[in-house]
């Protein structure tokens, strides 16, 4: 493809007037194929197709988790002594408490 000096000219502005923005997407594809490492492709499509909005990601990764860990044998550590007599968060830190919250 050949472009004329003006053509070249104009290109250069248009990235360098987006700069924020591109920023804001190269943050996007680093976390994005950290989370897909992470098995988390779900929620990353989830995300890339609208069917969550910023605020709603925290709470439905929050609730998913913890879904998965009552699931899961390790859920048994709700039942640990350690837990009940030194909580892991106060209730106002509560992270699924706040996903519930928002519902």
């Amino acid at each position: 493809m050949d472009m004329s000096l003006d053509q070249i000219t104009a290109a250069s502005v248009a990235i360098t007037d987006s700069a924020p923005c591109l920023r804001s997407w190269c943050a996007w594809r680093r976390v994005r194929q950290s989370a897909i490492q992470q098995n988390l492709a779900p929620l990353v499509a989830a995300i890339e197709d609208s069917r969550l909005v910023a605020g709603a990601v925290e709470p439905t990764f929050m609730t998913a988790y913890s879904k998965w860990f009552a699931a899961s044998p390790r859920g048994a550590l709700r039942k640990s002594p350690v837990k009940k007599s030194r909580p892991l968060w106060s209730k106002r830190e509560d992270p699924i408490r706040r996903a519930w919250s928002t519902r």
